[in-house]
């Protein structure tokens, strides 16, 4: 009887080393992903946040949102562009940036979002004398129609936190949707997830 337990144990041991000993392999992307954005940039690309804005280009309104990466303003002026705009402001110059910041031009591009990039001192965010003179790169893009969740009749109407859950994935399933379709007309596969449009553009 022990001899039969033992035996049965170290049988377990065993395939429990073998299959925890067997390694693991991501799964391969299909060919059609292609690379990512920040694998694909130009020498162009990677110099999309070179050029410095003054307060004669550039007029920050107020502050919509802040992240991780970066504060998003509304705009009261982008050189002659007719708005409405909202730019991203990042927490850090354009030589501190990651490839996959640069990306984010390329992919506000191909999906048409893309309205200018540059770089500002605190001094013109702020729109007086009392910031830094540190550059902060910055993203300007259009601004969708449309309203924050939060602020839509549609919610306010919801009661309950279990209807208002039920409301809230109903409304993700939608927003999957919408964003598989813009990728599948616009080739943007990868990357334009990070962009955080749902916040900064109030739509994506």
């Amino acid at each position: 009887m022990k001899l039969a337990c033992t035996i049965k144990l170290f049988l377990a041991l065993f395939l429990t080393n073998v299959v925890v000993s067997i390694p693991t392999r991501r799964p391969q992307d299909p060919k059609w992903l292609g690379k990512e954005l920040s694998a694909t940039l130009t020498s162009e690309e990677k110099q999309v946040f070179a050029t410095r804005l003054d307060s004669t280009d550039i007029t920050f309104g107020e502050e919509r949102g802040a992240g991780s990466a970066g504060v998003v303003y509304s705009l009261t002026k982008f050189k002659t562009e007719i708005g409405p705009l909202v730019a991203k402001v990042y927490h850090a110059p354009p030589g501190d940036l990651f490839a996959g910041d640069f990306a984010e031009v390329k992919g506000l591009k191909m999906v048409g979002d893309f309205v200018g990039s540059g770089q500002v001192t605190e001094n013109v965010i702020r729109n007086n004398s009392k910031g830094n003179n540190r550059m902060y790169a910055v993203i300007v893009m259009r601004q969708k129609k449309g309203q924050m969740i939060l602020d839509t009749p549609q919610y306010g109407a919801v009661r309950g936190r279990a209807t208002r859950g039920a409301f809230m994935s109903k409304l993700g399933h939608a927003y999957c949707w919408e964003v598989a379709k813009v990728a599948v007309q616009t080739g943007v596969y990868r990357e334009y997830v990070q962009l955080q449009d749902l916040d900064s553009n109030l739509h994506d």
